[in-house]
């Protein structure tokens, strides 16, 4: 007789405060985050894309980093109207 176990590997989660500083604060490139979080470059942009499109808003930033970060969102969107 033998028994069957799922296994499932947990990640932690990634911490989006400390990407979106690495990001629009410290500048860092997808390349460089996606080696120091351990996960692909297409899941860093992912999460970078769900952060620009309002997650933003949601993520543990004191105030003065919420306002550089939203300048340069500001920045970037400017031109696309």
């Amino acid at each position: 007789m033998s028994k069957r176990y799922q296994i499932q590997w947990e990640r932690s989660k990634l911490d989006l405060a400390e990407l979106a500083r690495k990001r629009w604060i410290e500048k860092w490139s997808v390349p460089k985050m996606a080696k120091y979080f351990e996960r692909s470059p297409e899941t860093i942009q992912m999460h970078i894309c769900h952060l620009r499109k309002g997650k933003i808003n949601k993520v543990d930033l004191c105030p003065e980093e919420r306002r550089l970060i939203s300048l340069q969102l500001f920045e970037v969107f400017k031109g696309q109207s």
